[in-house]
């Protein structure tokens, strides 16, 4: 696909025909999403929003709000993507927000999905869940099991992550089944994936961790800058099996893949994976763990990852509650139990005053 939309690009050029070489771009910015080359993704996105604004056609640039929108999340850049899906998602679906050369799929509800992506990693949990609990019925309405299959996904990444698990269960298990039934390969490992790790956590791993193992061979078929997602989901489930090893490869799988690719927020979720992972009993790499935690609150803060900073003191607490300084593990917990109180994160919340209690 990529080399004729960059040989549609190249004749649009030559005959001078702006609104197509516009509309080859924006298909480019796609393609290079989808291939992980997320600077190209940019620049031909870049490219589309200018010709847009030369013609004055508002149809495109608002199409490419969506298109950015989705590269800057890929990258991490959470609070720009926000503000590109958000004026797309604004404005809903009319005839007058289309031409003949729009995809044919309602942009404002994938805005939404990917706002939900967004909003899962920054923990906005409290916008981010009523806003696409809101979409389901219009996602029903627009007749198209992909965008329907997209919202229960981004949905239940914001359930799973604020650690709502009985709501998660039967939303994944409905989308899961959806995507089997219609064919939707970009949809069906993650929901997988997070059906799985959701099973893990309450206890079935057996089970879970095979599922878990199947979609994430099947990383480069999901959601642009997703893979990474699936690759720590597998690392989770083994450390739940005790699996030391296994997880510390799964972890750092996703950490070279994530900076391959330059995803910066998944990079910070494979570096938190990692320690989590030494410090595990099984590998027990206590100062190795630090120092993954250290990168981690680097990158969450800087990017503003509110639930995996909470993670990252609570994990500290842990480290220096077994190396045996007082003074930072109630400080660390005191924090994590802060923040997963603000998030609303009551089980993670259970967790840090529980541990509080005992000191």
């Amino acid at each position: 696909m990529q080399q004729h939309l960059l040989d549609a690009q190249r004749i649009a050029q030559d005959i001078d025909d702006q609104l197509r070489l516009a509309r080859a771009s924006g298909y480019l910015s796609y393609a290079f999403l989808k291939a992980g080359n997320y600077q190209r993704a940019l620049e031909t996105g870049q490219l589309a929003i200018d010709i847009g604004d030369a013609l004055g056609n508002r149809v495109l640039m608002l199409e490419m709000d969506f298109r950015l929108g989705q590269v800057y999340a890929a990258l991490g850049q959470y609070g720009r993507a926000l503000t590109l899906l958000d004026r797309r998602a604004q404005l809903g679906e009319s005839e007058a927000l289309r031409d003949p050369l729009s995809p044919p799929f309602p942009l404002s509800l994938h805005a939404k999905e990917w706002m939900g992506y967004c909003m899962a990693r920054t923990g906005d949990f409290a916008v981010g869940i009523p806003l696409l609990e809101g979409t389901i019925p219009l996602a029903e309405e627009s007749g198209q099991p992909f965008a329907l299959a997209a919202v229960y996904y981004s949905l239940c990444e914001l359930y799973v992550r604020q650690g709502l698990m009985d709501k998660a269960t039967p939303v994944l298990e409905r989308a899961f089944a959806l995507g089997l039934a219609k064919n939707l390969h970009v949809y069906v490992p993650g929901l997988q994936s997070l059906l799985d790790l959701v099973r893990c956590r309450a206890g079935s791993i057996p089970d879970g961790l095979a599922l878990l193992e199947e979609s994430a061979r099947q990383w480069q078929k999901v959601v642009s800058g997703h893979g990474v997602l699936l690759l720590c989901n597998l690392s989770e489930g083994y450390l739940l099996a005790d699996r030391g090893a296994d997880a510390s490869h799964a972890a750092t799988q996703a950490l070279e893949l994530a900076r391959s690719r330059k995803e910066q927020g998944n990079e910070a979720w494979a570096l938190y994976m990692l320690g989590e992972v030494s410090g595990h009993a099984a590998c027990n790499n206590v100062q190795t763990a630090e120092d993954h935690y250290r990168r981690t609150l680097a990158l969450a803060n800087e990017l503003g990852m509110r639930p995996l900073i909470a993670h990252c003191h609570f994990g500290l607490f842990r480290h220096y509650l077994h190396m045996g300084g007082p003074d930072c593990t109630r400080e660390n917990v005191t924090t994590a139990a802060t923040m997963y109180r603000e998030m609303d994160m009551q089980s993670c919340l259970e967790k840090a005053e529980a541990a509080l209690k005992k000191l």
